[in-house]
């Protein structure tokens, strides 16, 4: 697997894409755009950027379910905290902590590439307010 670098704002986020899938470093520029106002959801679209240059198509995931879906494996324990707040449906309430787990690498796949995608749209879905406040 071949990573790019992908400019977003000061930083450089390391990308590496293959039909329907991106993978994404979880270092410590990420964790620096991270904590900028706006930096999950600028590095989901910069990520989702990339893939279109790379492949003259979308990625199929939306830009909140890759965001919610980066914040979780970089910020497990943050995103635990939403489910203090929210209610969870019962398809994800069980099992969710093996979901969020910190990775080196973030790989996000579309629906059939990602067995956990269900999981990150949901979130997306039902928690996005709270997820946007990471």
């Amino acid at each position: 697997m071949t990573f790019h670098r992908v400019q977003v704002f000061d930083e450089v986020v390391e990308v590496a894409c293959k039909q329907g899938v991106v993978s994404i470093q979880n270092d410590a520029s990420l964790a620096k755009l991270l904590a900028k106002p706006g930096g999950a959801k600028e590095v989901a679209k910069a990520v989702k950027s990339f893939y279109k240059q790379q492949f003259q198509q979308e990625l199929k995931i939306e830009t909140g379910s890759l965001h919610a879906e980066i914040l979780g494996h970089v910020y497990p324990d943050r995103m635990m905290k939403v489910f203090d707040v929210v209610k969870l449906p019962a398809v994800l309430d069980r099992g969710i902590d093996k979901v969020l787990t910190r990775t080196a690498v973030i790989d996000c796949g579309e629906t059939g590439k990602d067995g956990n995608r269900f999981v990150w749209d949901l979130l997306h879905k039902h928690a996005y307010a709270l997820i946007e406040k990471l």
